[in-house]
């Protein structure tokens, strides 16, 4: 049966639906099932574990627009007894929440595994076969514009980027309920681990898959690795023997499923042969891979062979504008000799990220001034602990800002290999950048100064060359959480590109 015939049927035998988790992604479903779908408020219960006086300005207007009463809100700590009302029979959470909570098990065995879902699954089982799903632990958001851009620029098809990672709702697409499917467009949605947890239990998989790695991280959300890696491998699990699916080397090393994808992983042979044929201007072999990946899907779709069409593949990489917060240079200075670029990398929220920052801002003897912070989301530090301390051995580490959880736990992992104590106290990071972004040239005084002592250890009997040309990369690649000092992790970023910019 239909999943959006049966809600019909649920509501027209009196039941009501819930959804739980009143984010922008779940208020914009919202808006669908009254504007276009056509049911009534009065049909809806609402859940939130804020209660009333915490709701933005925004949900506020949504309960007031659409006449909600008091007794179909569910607010506050007691927000899953929305669960336990005898006239719902079905739910539709915020990715945000577990989806494996007892309350939402308890509740499936009432009414079936999928009477917890996503708010996507009406918009997959109607465009599914436009549907071009991108997942992964890093880089799905570059590589999910890289795919948009490229289909939009070499071919007659179009795509549009969609879903809650850009707070576009694929649902604003979809205005008239009997809407025809235009077979020559695409929506490209970036799906996390939490919404594809709840498509599994819809079982259904868009008809194009890619996967760009499997890491660690969200392990704050998840009960442990295998269920987060298990989560992801929804996107492909109920495909299609004609649907497509692409992964990287690490999914099939850790996927549950590995049997289902042991033929569709892209070959480091592959994104070797993009490097020797393309120019790219994302930095870093991480976005090699991310560009790689979405070429092999964009030939796939398009029919458009890479080597045939060499130029106008290059044409589209060239004119790619990079996601913001994500390596972005945001200033270049040079005073005389030195060369002075800021990077805006906040969105590198776990370590594995931070450890890619730094290979890409480390090549071709630049020096690298580093700035952690942010809330630890349980991820082992010590890839990055090992990065770090390469490039302070090759003598291109300029500066580390150890700030917040993440900071605290590399610097207790040196402090550890040198037989050291724990670090007692941390740097809070807006003190820290405030104090150390005094002016360009201090910053530049103080390099030298570092420079000069550094090669003086070295080379004994030589005096350092300060009259070359010097590349330092100051770099926010933060590699945890933003939520100890700041509401979201793009406030964080435009709080200190705003520090950046004022430097003088």
């Amino acid at each position: 049966m239909s999943y959006l015939k049966n809600l019909f049927e649920t509501v027209g035998d009196g039941y009501k639906i819930a959804l739980i988790g009143l984010g922008r992604e779940n208020l914009q479903f919202l808006w669908w099932l009254i504007e276009v779908a056509g049911l009534s408020s009065s049909q809806i219960l609402l859940a939130d574990q804020l209660d009333y006086k915490q709701l933005s300005s925004e949900t506020l207007n949504i309960v007031e627009k659409y006449n909600f009463k008091q007794n179909q809100l569910f607010l506050g700590k007691g927000y899953l007894q929305v669960l336990e009302q005898n006239n719902v029979k079905q739910v539709f959470k915020s990715p945000g929440i577990w989806s494996l909570k007892p309350e939402f098990e308890n509740f499936r065995k009432v009414n079936g595994q999928s009477s917890v879902q996503s708010s996507l699954v009406y918009f997959f089982e109607k465009y599914r076969d436009q549907i071009i799903g991108i997942t992964g632990t890093k880089g799905k958001s570059t590589t999910s514009s890289l795919v948009t851009h490229l289909i939009n620029k070499t071919s007659s098809k179009t795509a549009t980027y969609c879903g809650n990672s850009i707070n576009i709702s694929p649902y604003t697409y979809w205005t008239q309920l009997d809407q025809s499917v235009n077979s020559n467009h695409f929506f490209v949605i970036e799906i996390s681990s939490f919404q594809l947890q709840d498509l599994g239990k819809s079982q259904i998989s868009p008809k194009y898959a890619l996967i760009t790695n499997y890491l660690i991280d969200h392990l704050d959300h998840h009960k442990d690795l295998q269920e987060y890696w298990c989560s992801k491998d929804n996107l492909f699990l109920f495909q299609k023997e004609t649907d497509f699916c692409l992964v990287g080397e690490t999914v099939l090393q850790k996927s549950t499923r590995s049997q289902l994808i042991k033929d569709r992983v892209l070959a480091q042979e592959t994104i070797n042969n993009f490097k020797n044929l393309f120019s790219s201007p994302l930095l870093g072999d991480h976005n090699w891979s991310n560009l790689a990946q979405s070429l092999v899907l964009v030939e796939k779709i398009t029919g458009l062979m890479i080597p045939t069409n060499k130029n106008l593949y290059q044409q589209a990489i060239s004119s790619y504008q990079n996601l913001p917060h994500r390596l972005e240079l945001i200033k270049t200075v040079k005073l005389d000799n030195l060369i002075i670029n800021f990077y805006d990398d906040g969105y590198a929220t776990d370590p594995d990220a931070v450890v890619a920052a730094i290979k890409s801002l480390t090549q071709n003897g630049q020096y690298l001034w580093l700035q952690l912070c942010g809330k630890d989301k349980g991820s082992s530090v010590e890839e990055l602990f090992l990065a770090i301390l390469t490039v302070q051995q090759n003598l291109q580490l300029f500066q580390v800002d150890y700030c917040g959880e993440v900071g605290k736990a590399v610097l207790t992992t040196f402090n550890n290999t040198l037989g050291l104590k724990p670090p007692t106290e941390i740097e809070n990071f807006k003190q820290t950048v405030q104090t150390n972004f005094v002016s360009l040239k201090d910053i530049k005084n103080k390099f030298l100064k570092w420079y000069s002592q550094k090669q003086k250890s070295v080379n004994f009997s030589e005096e350092p060359n300060l009259n070359k040309t010097f590349v330092l990369n100051i770099a926010l690649s933060p590699g945890g959480s933003s939520f100890d000092e700041f509401d979201n992790q793009q406030q964080r970023s435009e709080w200190w590109v705003r520090q950046v910019m004022n430097l003088k």
